[in-house]
């Protein structure tokens, strides 16, 4: 614990550089760090990465967010599927005057413990799950300095799950649903080894959420090759997101990642408009440096030619892929929906399939 920060729960609740790291349930604690808005602003992570640049942090008991006041005040969201180019859709929507938090570590322990209320073994409820932490925990995210127009929140992939719980217990939030249909998907995960860890390292908690909705999971599940582990990958995470979109149109949509590779300019204003949000920037900078560390030069549109080629490439493989999804969630009648792709027409994702 830094002795920096030492506050009582009300100063927590009421200051906005105190963010809500994380909450350990096991150990009823709750994380907190005093994090300034110029740190957020360059900040591609505020997960675990992000601690040793604080300059304070405090552990309290986990009944200090669990009595927060829950205000309405409206976040926006960026839901992905995971590579997808999330981190560069949020510095395009990072104007001056805007509040971007990317990746809030809090986030993930709030989708672990959503996965788990989803299971009859669960020691709490979804609706006690929404009570005790999620609800308190976005009220928190959702405060910032009277100079900032609001807060957008860039979710993780790992968080994606948690979209229809969000849009439709929180009535003023906005969000985008990023991605992409399975064949490119399938290729950006072949051109990149970072994607290939996460599909490897997040495995077993997608295969235990596909487990769930099948309720009676065809054998074998336990022995998948990486092409079927991506293809799980692709349906547990944008199902729920669709699920969103369908619940909510008027405040959630799709956006397609080959319009903001094809027109970042055109497709980032659009983005701001759904969102009701401040504006956009102008892109061209971005646009020839990785977005998760900007001090690395990084050519967008020579990347995005690659990945269409592979693409093409690789279409033969990921027919095969979709038919053996569809096969697999077959008497799932909602889940074979989506994945055939019929979920997708008439969406701004459908022009990139």
């Amino acid at each position: 614990m830094n002795t920096q920060l030492n506050p009582n729960p009300q100063q927590l609740w009421a200051d906005a550089d105190i963010l809500p790291f994380d909450i350990q349930l096991p150990q009823q604690k709750a994380l907190w760090v005093r994090a300034p808005a110029a740190l957020i602003k360059q900040a591609s992570f505020l997960d675990q990465r992000l601690l040793p640049e604080v300059s304070a942090k405090l552990r309290t008991p986990l009944s200090w967010l669990q009595q927060a006041p829950v205000s309405p005040t409206p976040l926006r969201w960026i839901f992905h599927c995971g590579h997808v180019g999330s981190t560069l859709l949020s510095r395009l929507l990072d104007p001056q005057g805007a509040r971007v938090l990317r990746e809030p570590q809090i986030l993930r322990s709030l989708a672990s413990s959503r996965r788990e209320a989803g299971f009859a073994w669960s020691p709490w409820s979804v609706d006690e799950w929404w009570q005790q932490w999620a609800a308190p925990g976005l009220s928190l995210l959702a405060r910032h300095r009277a100079n900032e127009h609001g807060v957008l929140i860039k979710a993780t992939s790992a968080t994606a799950h948690l979209m229809p719980d969000i849009l439709q217990r929180r009535s003023h939030d906005r969000a985008l649903a990023l991605a992409m249909p399975l064949d490119l998907y399938v290729a950006a995960m072949h051109i990149s080894p970072a994607a290939m860890q996460d599909i490897q390292g997040f495995a077993p908690a997608r295969i235990q959420q596909l487990r769930q909705w099948l309720q009676r999971p065809p054998a074998g599940l336990n022995a998948l090759q990486q092409d079927q582990l991506i293809a799980i990958s692709w349906l547990v995470t944008l199902w729920p997101m669709a699920q969103a979109v369908a619940a909510c149109p008027q405040r959630c949509q799709w956006i397609s990642f080959a319009d903001l590779m094809e027109q970042p300019q055109a497709t980032a204003a659009h983005c701001s408009d759904a969102l009701h949000w401040c504006g956009s920037v102008d892109p061209e900078g971005l646009m020839n440096h990785y977005a998760k560390d900007p001090s690395r030069r990084f050519d967008s549109q020579a990347r995005w030619r690659q990945l269409d080629a592979l693409r093409l490439q690789l279409k033969p493989k990921a027919e095969a892929l979709s038919i053996w999804l569809c096969e697999l969630v077959k008497e799932h009648a909602e889940l074979l929906h989506f994945a055939r792709g019929d979920a997708l027409q008439d969406t701004a994702l459908a022009a990139s399939a």
